[in-house]
This record gives structure tokens, C-alpha cells and sequence, in this order.
């Protein structure tokens, strides 16, 4: 069981770091050579530090890939990416206080806290800056710099639901997700469009982020 979960883990961030690499990519000027700074803004202390530590641990890895595969596009205009870390301490005035020091040039991504992300996206924006977040905010629609890099979670529950559909997994479906805003929503989208196209949930259950012993909630 230890071991699936931490080829899990690794998968997910393996997957992560490829949309992180893949939005990096489109940020780079193609008429000149440059070495860009990717300042990664992240909760790395307090409430949320857990959560920023695998953020910025899943951008350093794209990073990573790009430098150490040297891929055409930046050895052709040799380019080399490299991270600089600001600590936002999982609070507004913590995040606002380490842009403030916001270097010139380069692009900003930034984590899953809205609050966060909403309060630093308009002096982002006045720097004409690319901003890209994990975090499916509002904010999305108003500044033009501002870019999701993950899918919203509607986007999420309804893929998952054709996922099981394409795969004739349509048999004694249940359905378990944190109770967290996110969870919840995506859970919600799920049995939205599995009722759409004809999948029958037996049940839906939700449980604590962090709950170790799910067994007792199936």
C-alpha cells in the first residue's frame, strides 16, 4: 500500500510539472535570447505550507526538465530558466509584502490560495507580467495576464465521469471526495453529468481532508 501511494504521488506531480512546463514554454519571447526568472509565489510557511511545498516542489521540477533536456526551442535561443522563491506565509499581507520586491522581468506563478492570488493579481498585472496560478478564481476573467494552469473544477468532474463512461466503468459506481470547496464541487459536477449520460452512482460519500483510515466511511 506505501508503495502505490507514493508511485501516486509521483505520478501526479509528474503530471502537474508538464502543465507547469507546458504554460512556461508559451511565456518565452521567441526573438531573443534570455534567461528567464520563473518567481514562484507560494504559501511555504504557515497554514498552507504543506500545499505550497508540493507546488513549488512541482515547479521546480519543470524547470528542471527544461534546463536539464535541453529542448530545441531553448537551445536554439539559449535560453535557461531559473526559479526564484517568495514566501507568501499563507496569508494576503504576507503575499503582498513579497511582491513588493517583485524583480523586473521574468513570470509569475503562483498557488491554490484565491485570497492569495486575487490580492497580487492586480500589481502583477500592472506590471504586465504573465501570471500563471493554480487557482480557479474569478480573478481569471478581469486580468488578462492572469492564466489557470490547471482545469476549473467543472471542467474536472465532467471529465472524470466520460472517463468512466468511455471505459465502460458504468456499473456500481461510487464516488469519494474531500469535503473541501474543491472537492465538493467537483464531486458535484460529476453527478451532474453522469446523470447527462446515463451513469448510475450507488453512492457519493465525502470525508476530511487528511483522513488516513477511509475504510471506515466505505
Amino acid at each position: 500500500m506505501r508503495e502505490m501511494k507514493t508511485k501516486s504521488k509521483g505520478h501526479f506531480l509528474a503530471f502537474v510539472s508538464f502543465v507547469v512546463l507546458a504554460v512556461l514554454l508559451l511565456a518565452v519571447p521567441e526573438t531573443q535570447a534570455v534567461d528567464l526568472t520563473v518567481i514562484a509565489a507560494f504559501s511555504l510557511t504557515g497554514k498552507d505550507a504543506k500545499q505550497g511545498g508540493v507546488e513549488e516542489a512541482v515547479t521546480r521540477k519543470a524547470v528542471q526538465y527544461i534546463n536539464a533536456n535541453q529542448l530545441e526551442f531553448f537551445r536554439s535561443n539559449s535560453t535557461t530558466l531559473r526559479v526564484l522563491s517568495l514566501d507568501t506565509e499563507s496569508t494576503v499581507s504576507g503575499a503582498l509584502s513579497a511582491v513588493s520586491t517583485f524583480p523586473t522581468g521574468g513570470l509569475m506563478v503562483s498557488g491554490s490560495n484565491c485570497a492569495i492570488v486575487e490580492a497580487i493579481a492586480p500589481i502583477i498585472e500592472g506590471l504586465s507580467i504573465m501570471h500563471y496560478t493554480f487557482c480557479p478564481s474569478e480573478a481569471l476573467k478581469v486580468y488578462p495576464h492572469l492564466l489557470q494552469m490547471i482545469p476549473s473544477e467543472r471542467e474536472q468532474g465532467v471529465a472524470l465521469a466520460d472517463l468512466v463512461h468511455h471505459f465502460d466503468w458504468d456499473f456500481n459506481v461510487g464516488v469519494f471526495s474531500t469535503s473541501s470547496a474543491y472537492g465538493a464541487e467537483v464531486l458535484g459536477q460529476f453527478i451532474s453529468r453522469a446523470d447527462d449520460i446515463g451513469l448510475s452512482v450507488l453512492s457519493s460519500q465525502q470525508f476530511y481532508p487528511g483522513t488516513q483510515e477511509l475504510w471506515q466511511i466505505m
